[in-house]
């Protein structure tokens, strides 16, 4: 059977919400869709209905995958079979895993792994096992790994032994359209939805609730902002096995007054152009910094810890403040510093939003993206989509 121009994407995620990553999907099928090509995209939960409808409207054929194990081989095969694809995009996967060889038996013209989440190992056996699949699996296969930062690259390469050649990075974006710039409306809205005085400052942190994330340090930090600065408010978005643990936390460090946790939310944008501050407090080594994107689109000065691809996202001293992991006294110092002056607080908003259009926007990620794709589906391509990741790395 002859193969058609089709993409066929594979996302070991749980689609609960239209975040960057569901809208470089959606984005992605729509760019596929006006070159004439198909986008097959496969996640292995059901796929809510309104996130399914964002889907289709962009032309993409959703299906289900298993996650791991046999199935996951079965069901790669069966869509192969279905597609005919000859793209094949890994996206959560482990490429140093079958699923290469997997993918092959379909004769894709490229197999793409994007590695999202890589952490360094210290087992020498691990890297001289994943250093022998490079050579002789990944190479010959011409199998390409992009890493959403230089940080995940040099993982690769140093802890797993990965040929640099077989390696890009390819950062991560937002939609900076979406994060817009505050409002005066907007703010007193959310405020107003929270109970807030309307003269407060605002402090916002979003992630999913697990110890590295590090909301337990700026629980920490708030305490030490309030002495100083008592109109000081914090809100934390998201969700996660930590919830009740954090809200303890707040509650036995008297601060669960000035600190609100939302919930998981479909408008974190709303959240952060509301703030004066967006605060990334990781303690891991964080692959990369879209959360610090995100704040940068809206405007906002970002705090955020010196921890993994971090820095190389979010300019420090011109568009945020870099402090130490596991040190909430670094964290308050840098909120009470920015907070205490306007300028700073301005200047740095207005070089983020800056960086996050030139830099990493939703257009440059998804132009880069079909960029790596247009030789093998034989599309041309505008001049958006021409910048290859070589030349802008």
């Amino acid at each position: 059977m002859t193969q058609s121009k089709t993409v066929l994407s594979l996302l070991d995620l749980n689609p609960r919400k239209y975040g960057s990553l569901e809208e470089y999907i959606v984005r992605i099928s729509d760019a596929l869709r006006n070159q004439n090509c198909q986008s097959i995209v496969a996640f292995p939960e059901e796929v809510p209905a309104t996130l399914k409808a964002k889907f289709q409207d962009a032309g993409a054929q959703l299906e289900q995958i298993s996650s791991e194990g046999w199935p996951l081989y079965v069901d790669l095969r069966r869509l192969q079979r279905k597609y005919q694809p000859q793209v094949v995009h890994f996206h959560f996967f482990n490429q140093f895993s079958f699923l290469p060889l997997a993918a092959a038996i379909g004769h894709p013209k490229s197999i793409l792994f994007t590695d999202h989440s890589r952490l360094p190992v210290d087992r020498k056996l691990t890297r001289a096992k994943c250093m022998l699949w490079d050579r002789l699996v990944l190479g010959p296969l011409g199998v390409q790994t992009l890493a959403v930062s230089e940080h995940v690259k040099r993982i690769l390469m140093r802890n797993y032994g990965m040929s640099p050649d077989h390696v890009r990075v390819l950062f991560n974006g937002v939609n900076v359209n979406r994060f817009a710039k505050p409002t005066s409306e907007g703010r007193a809205s959310l405020f107003d939805e929270f109970g807030i005085s309307h003269n407060k400052k605002l402090v916002v942190a979003a992630g999913y609730f697990i110890p590295e994330k590090g909301f337990a340090d700026l629980l920490k930090a708030a305490v030490r902002v309030r002495e100083v600065l008592p109109d000081v408010v914090f809100i934390i978005v998201g969700d996660g096995p930590l919830e009740r643990q954090l809200t303890d936390q707040a509650r036995d460090l008297k601060v669960d007054d000035i600190v609100r946790f939302a919930g998981l939310r479909h408008d974190v944008d709303r959240f952060m152009s509301a703030s004066d501050i967006v605060v990334v407090p990781s303690t891991w080594q964080e692959p990369a910094g879209l959360v610090v994107v995100e704040a940068m689109a809206t405007s906002r000065p970002v705090i955020a810890t010196r921890v993994g691809g971090i820095p190389e996202y979010l300019s420090e001293g011109k568009s945020g403040m870099l402090v130490e992991p596991n040190e909430p006294s670094q964290i308050a110092d840098a909120i009470l510093k920015i907070l205490n002056d306007d300028s700073m607080e301005r200047d740095m908003g207005r070089v983020g939003r800056e960086r996050a259009e030139n830099l990493f926007s939703m257009e440059k990620w998804v132009g880069d993206t079909m960029a790596i794709y247009a030789t093998a589906l034989s599309m041309a391509v505008g001049s958006a989509h021409t910048r290859a990741l070589g030349e802008s790395r």
